[in-house]
This record gives C-alpha cells, sequence and structure tokens, in this order.
C-alpha cells in the first residue's frame, strides 16, 4: 500500500511540474504584456526624455569646450602644448570652471575631484585640495573663491 501510494504521489507531483512548465511560459507573456500596457508609455517617455537630456549634456560640453578655447585664446596660448610644465586643459573634464584673474578653478574630475587651477593657457596646472568639491557654484567674493565640497560643507581659498 505504501508502494501504491508513492507511486500515485510522484504521478501527481510529475502532472504537477508538467503543468507549470506549460502555464509559467503563458503566465510571464501575461504579466509582460499588462506591464507594458500599464507602463509602457511612461518607459517611452522617460527613454525620449533621457535622449533629450544626452542632447542637452553634449550640447553643454561642446559650448564648455569653446569656453574653454576662447579663454586660452584670449590668454594667447594654444590649446596644445609641448612643455613638461603645461598640460592639455581640454584633456580635462572641466564642468563649470570658475575663470579668474588669468586662472581657470575647477573639479578635476579625472583626479578624484580635487580643486584645482590652471592658467588659461594650459600652464600651471596645481592641485588646491586634498578632498573632493562640487563642480558647481564656485564664485569669488573679495578675493577668496567660495566653493562646496561633496560632504555639502563650505570652503573658501584667497586668491
Amino acid at each position: 500500500m505504501a508502494e501504491d501510494a508513492r507511486e500515485i504521489y510522484e504521478a501527481v507531483l510529475g502532472q504537477i511540474k508538467k503543468n507549470l512548465s506549460d502555464v509559467v511560459p503563458v503566465y510571464v507573456e501575461q504579466l509582460r504584456q499588462g506591464l507594458e500596457q500599464e507602463y509602457g508609455q511612461t518607459i517611452r517617455n522617460l527613454e525620449k526624455r533621457v535622449a533629450a537630456l544626452e542632447e542637452s549634456l553634449k550640447k553643454a560640453e561642446h559650448t564648455e569646450r569653446g569656453w574653454i578655447a576662447a579663454a586660452v585664446k584670449e590668454a594667447g596660448g594654444k590649446n596644445q602644448t609641448k612643455s613638461a610644465d603645461k598640460v592639455n586643459v581640454s584633456r580635462y573634464d572641466i564642468h563649470n570652471g570658475y575663470k579668474f584673474n588669468g586662472w581657470i578653478y575647477y573639479a578635476n574630475e579625472e583626479m578624484g575631484e580635487f580643486l584645482y587651477k590652471v592658467r588659461t593657457d594650459g600652464t600651471e596646472n596645481q592641485q588646491l585640495t586634498d578632498y573632493s568639491v562640487v563642480s558647481y557654484g564656485m564664485h569669488v567674493k573679495q578675493g577668496r573663491l567660495y566653493f562646496v565640497a561633496r560632504d555639502f560643507s563650505g570652503h573658501s581659498i584667497e586668491l
């Protein structure tokens, strides 16, 4: 009798497994269709917004690179340099850099987002902080550069 129960149990279990393997793909497809119907337009709208933001970012980067080139030209320098003490300003990702008195102050994203300054002609690239800073919102007041660290604490340095 125990053997009969065991055989019946295994037969029923086998049938359940077969039924599940038939039902699961159908259920998954129904779930996918329901999600597409419910959220598809939202996803498409978000994808369009991301594409628009990426395009805006490209335009901003192009504009910023033009600003750097103009700063270099204004200083009479060249963008490409040969001297070991000069840097190629365009190789740095200078977001929202602050130009003041012949210097560009920026968060060097290639070097831990520490605050750096570089002459507009690409010379004298110098690290100013040993902590990361926010790359926007810098301003000068009464001979000091004010900026925010990544921990959102306010800082300033004398220029």
